[in-house]
């Protein structure tokens, strides 16, 4: 019996490594594609997909995937990664450290499979332009393409044999699309970070309002950080504040962007205190820091002087996000008078003093300026009936009917998807779902907690 598995196996292996004898590459490819390829081919096999771009578009677009050469696929696991608009490049080795590290025997543990979702990375970009042609390729390239993509890649790795299903952030969210669109494919499913079913304005609501609550717990170690924040949004206050960068510049609470993105994650919480404590070093603004810290915002976001819709504006990461957002999540992007409901929800229930040490993603011009850009654009070609949400009674059925078990984590740090905004999820699912909060980790907990780990090696 032993041999007979033994060679099974070296069989499933060998497979494994004649469809990498050779990689077709697309004929262009950006620097960064072409750096991080270089930095992965040692070590791991990798290629391009060709998949259909849309249901009824037989025009073929590629799908870029990798895995470790060490990996014998006998039990694979796909990981989808948070976005949109993000790409598998930043943490797939923290992944493979976290599942080495964990696994207790080296010779069964998963195989991670990684794969750029359409539209980032070294995949296909997202189409360009905003006309109705355009808004319909769009369409795919939320979770229900990236799930039609990733059952072509499964088929053409592993033939007609199920695999595990992971997600983190939005990459939970495309988990859960996978159980509603394919569960004959799964054999478990794991999301951290994401949880459905709640209504448009109480997810907002809790993702601003999560900001402050995490913010309790932050001033707990780093106390003195308050005042630093009460100080640098009252600086920012004036929406004329304007910093170069670059060929453009970043104003007013357009600053507070780039900070937003570390309170989420508990790990980056001293990273945090250290910027604020260069920002604001002795109760004063420190204006030569905040001139080099705009240098080191990777990517502003600058719609505050958008007069006109460029014509790659479905391109950009920012746009995507919010497309995908109404269309596939749920989720209408943040404009004035949405902030303005949840500021006055915020100060009722839970007595904050907007403007004060509050560090949010609602004051950005990021949400605000251009509104009257986005919203025709995609709320008019794009009804809200023709939306396409995740239910949560097809999750159900689905669970039931094919037996799939099915872990879902959240973390008491993270302010992205506040673990307030899983209740309806849990309880709905009862004992359907394998439901574990976090007390000390926050969006980052995918990537540290061990549970995780080993629930995947289950």
């Amino acid at each position: 019996m032993k041999n007979i598995k033994f060679l099974i196996t070296v069989l499933i292996f060998l497979s494994s490594c004649l469809s990498f004898a050779a990689v077709k590459t697309p004929l262009s490819l950006n620097e960064e594609c072409k750096q991080f390829v270089k930095s992965i081919e040692q070590t791991h096999n990798y290629g391009w997909l060709d998949v259909s771009e849309t249901p009824q578009n037989l025009n073929q677009i590629s799908i870029f995937f990798y895995f470790s050469k060490t990996a014998s696929l006998i039990d694979p696991v796909i990981f989808f990664n948070g976005g949109p608009g993000s790409s598998s490049h930043t943490n797939y080795k923290t992944y493979e450290d976290q599942k080495d590290k964990y696994s207790k025997d080296k010779a069964t543990s998963i195989d991670l499979i990684f794969m750029d979702q359409r539209g980032t990375g070294c995949s296909a970009a997202f189409p360009k332009g905003f006309e109705p042609r355009d808004i319909e390729k769009l369409k795919w390239y939320g979770s229900a393409g990236i799930v039609q993509d990733a059952e072509a890649l499964r088929s053409h790795l592993i033939d007609d044999r199920k695999w595990k299903i992971f997600g983190q952030s939005f990459g939970g969210h495309v988990v859960h699309r996978y159980i509603e669109m394919f569960p004959e494919s799964i054999l478990k499913a794991y999301a951290h970070g994401y949880a459905i079913g709640q209504a448009d304005f109480d997810t907002s609501y809790s993702r601003v309002a999560g900001h402050n609550q995490v913010l309790e717990s932050y001033y707990k170690i780093y106390p003195l950080d308050q005042n630093r924040l009460i100080i640098l949004n009252t600086y920012l206050s004036d929406q004329k504040k304007c910093f170069p960068k670059g060929e453009t510049e970043v104003c007013g609470f357009e600053f507070l962007y780039s900070l937003v993105q570390k309170i989420g994650f508990r790990t980056n919480w001293g990273l945090l205190h250290n910027t604020l404590e260069r920002l604001v070093p002795k109760e004063k603004i420190a204006e030569n820091e905040i001139l080099q810290f705009v240098e080191e915002i990777p990517n502003p976001t600058n719609y505050h002087k958008t007069q006109a819709l460029p014509k790659n504006y479905f391109s950009q990461h920012s746009a995507a996000l919010n497309f995908i957002g109404i269309y596939d999540s749920n989720t209408t992007p943040m404009d004035y008078d949405k902030c303005l409901a949840i500021y006055n929800k915020m100060q009722t229930e839970l007595s904050v003093k907007v403007g004060e040490s509050l560090l949010d993603e609602c004051k950005a011009p990021f949400q605000f300026n251009y509104k009257d850009l986005i919203k025709p654009i995609i709320l008019t070609k794009v009804p809200i009936y023709a939306s396409n949400y995740v239910q949560l009674d097809k999750i159900k059925s689905n669970l039931i009917k094919f037996n799939i078990p099915f872990f879902l984590y959240s973390g008491d740090h993270d302010s992205f998807v506040p673990k307030i905004l899983f209740q309806k999820e849990v309880k709905f699912l009862g004992s359907l779902i394998n439901y574990t909060n976090f007390p000390d980790s926050g969006h980052e907990g995918c990537m540290t907690e061990k549970q995780i780990i080993l629930n995947l090696n289950e």
